[in-house]
């Protein structure tokens, strides 16, 4: 994987199906941790989310729905 093809291929994605400022900085933080990670097949990445109504829960279901990779 190019961790810099992921990032504009997210940007240009985002101009044409917007998402939330928080939904961007998660998807950025994870692609991040992933590269870290030299692209393994998956990775765990935990985080205590107090409520459906959190930011970090709503950014994290709305890359789930829009199908970010």
């Amino acid at each position: 994987m190019d961790y810099i093809k992921q990032l504009n291929e997210f940007h240009e994605r985002i101009d044409l199906e917007p998402i939330s400022i928080q939904a961007r900085s998660l998807w950025i933080t994870l692609t991040n941790i992933h590269e870290k990670l030299l692209w393994r097949e998956s990775f765990v990445a935990c985080f205590q989310a107090p409520d459906q109504d959190s930011v970090i829960y709503v950014g994290a279901k709305r890359i789930y729905q829009y199908n970010f990779k």
